[in-house]
């Protein structure tokens, strides 16, 4: 929903934010403790779903962040907490569209093993927004 030119608004983004990063959480405890999620059968969906939940993710964050601080403030694109955040999701990016390639990366192998090296790039990315909006907010 677009109010005012911008994805949902400046607060109601950290809502939907925090809901997504749960029902991520659930969804990553759930497969990995052997539970079965409705709908999905395989371990290839399961990785699609983890994929679209820290794309989406990403983008409620950085639309958040970019409505408090704006796309053009140089303390929002130059910080470390940037430059970490876009590695991150270049790494996250790459395993992903590898991994649905068939390509094997060493240690994360196939969907079930980059399943699980995935979750931790998404809530490494979703603790650095959060202490980069802390410390803008701070600065500003």
């Amino acid at each position: 929903m677009i109010m005012n030119g911008t994805i949902l608004t400046a607060r109601k983004n950290p809502q939907l934010s925090a809901v997504l990063g749960i029902m991520t959480a659930i969804f990553v405890i759930a497969v990995l403790t052997g539970r079965k999620v409705p709908v999905v059968s395989g371990e290839k969906e399961y990785f699609i779903i983890l994929a679209v939940f820290g794309a989406v993710l990403c983008v409620a964050g950085n639309s958040h962040s970019a409505t408090l601080f704006g796309w053009t403030n140089s303390l929002y694109w130059t910080n470390a907490f940037s430059i970490i955040g876009i590695v991150l999701g270049l790494a996250a990016a790459n395993l992903i569209v590898l991994t649905l390639l068939g390509i094997n990366i060493p240690f994360l192998a196939g969907y079930k093993t980059a399943f699980m090296g995935l979750p931790g790039i998404i809530f490494l990315k979703v603790g650095l927004k959060i202490v980069q909006n802390l410390k803008l907010k701070i600065t500003e």
